[in-house]
């Protein structure tokens, strides 16, 4: 007698919230490397976990486009504006990554060195006698957003709203969030912020990505609202997801080494 077994469903966030996902992505990658998941209220999306099949994938745009959209479309941060720079297929997203790559070199941001340090001192200082305490929500959700909020050009004391920005239009946990509007008003608020600092740094451009982005023109145009709009968004949302997480499991695993939380910190100025 044989048993059919249901195949993994990815909008399940059961084994991301109990630890077992890295389970789940083996099992995809032994059994099933080209899966393909249905979407409730999408259209359904393929996840491909094989580090080749990647590969071939992201360097095959002409049969692989990624302008109908790379996200869950019902936990789309972005909501339904200009498409962000990785929608976009070559040759469109070359010149587009190319306007802010310079920005992020190492050099630029070892000149933010001095604030990014500071707040991983107020940070862990804050923190340091109280025994247990929840890395994430302390440590590893603020200090991303302070470094790209820095190379965006924002003020430190601004930082702490980028980071409740990103939280609103990121997450649907009711600590952040009543429901698709909260993350509406939420990608409304970033929009007005960056287009008054845009307006200070045509006055007076300094050395950040608003500065070069406002700046910044594709075959003699400037950017458009909508990709001005984007860039912003995919900055501050995926940046934020990425580094965030990278933070959180670092520490994770060096914690076995009785690593000191500091040098975990510094991860992102070493990265």
């Amino acid at each position: 007698m044989s048993t059919s077994v249901s195949p993994p469903d990815l909008m399940d966030l059961a084994p991301f919230e109990d630890g077992t996902d890295e389970e789940l992505f083996a099992h995809l990658r032994d059994h099933d490397p080209l899966h393909w998941n249905a979407e409730p209220d999408g259209p359904g999306f393929w996840s491909v976990t094989r580090h080749a099949d990647v590969k071939t994938v992201a360097g095959d745009a002409a049969s692989f486009t990624v302008t109908e959209g790379t996200q869950i479309v019902s936990r789309r941060a972005e909501g339904e504006g200009a498409r962000s720079i990785h929608h976009v297929d070559p040759p469109e997203h070359g010149p587009l990554r190319r306007i802010a790559a310079s920005q992020m070199r190492m050099t630029q941001v070892k000149k933010l060195e001095a604030d990014i340090l500071a707040v991983i001192d107020e940070l862990l200082d804050e923190h340091l006698g109280a025994g247990e305490f929840d890395l994430v929500a302390k440590i590893s959700s603020q200090l991303p957003l302070v470094m790209i909020g820095r190379l965006l050009g924002a003020p430190l004391e601004d930082c702490p709203h980028l980071l409740r920005w990103t939280n609103q239009m990121a997450s649907e946990d009711p600590d952040y969030s009543e429901g698709p509007e909260t993350a509406v008003r939420a990608r409304d608020e970033v929009f007005a912020y960056f287009r008054e600092l845009e307006q200070q740094r045509r006055a007076c451009p300094a050395d950040d990505l608003v500065s070069v982005l406002t700046a910044a023109e594709i075959e003699g145009q400037p950017l458009s609202r909508g990709y001005l709009d984007a860039y912003y968004l995919i900055l501050m949302v995926a940046g934020n997801e990425t580094t965030r997480n990278l933070l959180s499991r670092s520490e994770e695993h060096t914690s076995e080494l009785q690593s000191p939380m500091y040098l975990v910190c510094r991860l992102l100025l070493e990265k």
